[in-house]
C-alpha cells in the first residue's frame, strides 16, 4: 500500500479468508488489523486479525502481487502484479498533523507518525 499524500509504503501479506460459498468467488477477501497499540505483524498470519499494519488515515494506492512465499515482501521477487485499486483508510490518528494550503484553496494534511 502506498499512501498518496505522505509517500510512505507498507508491504504485508494478509490472512486470506476462506470463501463461505460452494462456488469459486470472483475475488478473495483478506483480513488485516490497523492497531497502533500493538506491534506490526506483516507476514505469516494464521488467523483473521493477526496481520497488523500501522497504516495512517488517508488515500492509498493498493497493489496486489502474486506471491510464491508467505514471507516474501519484495514485489520484485513476486510472481507479478495482479490487481491495483484505490483504498481509503478511515480512522483516528493521534499524531500531530502537518497542514499546508495548496494554490487552489485546498488544505492538505499529512499525519506524521513520528511527530517530527
Amino acid at each position: 500500500m502506498f499512501h498518496k499524500l505522505s509517500g510512505q509504503k507498507w508491504y504485508f501479506i494478509p490472512f486470506r479468508l476462506i470463501p463461505s460459498v460452494s462456488y469459486p468467488p470472483s475475488y478473495d477477501v483478506f483480513c488485516i488489523n490497523t492497531d497502533d497499540s500493538i506491534a506490526q505483524f506483516l507476514t505469516g498470519s494464521t488467523s483473521c486479525g493477526q496481520t497488523n499494519v500501522h497504516l495512517i488515515p488517508g488515500e492509498y494506492t493498493l497493489e496486489i502481487f502474486q506471491q510464491n512465499s508467505n514471507s516474501n515482501l519484495n514485489p520484485d521477487l513476486s510472481g507479478g502484479l495482479i490487481y491495483t485499486t484505490l483504498v481509503n483508510v478511515v480512522g483516528e490518528n493521534l499524531n500531530i498533523p502537518t497542514t499546508y494550503s495548496g494554490n487552489s484553496d485546498s488544505t492538505y494534511i499529512i499525519y506524521n507518525p513520528n511527530n517530527d
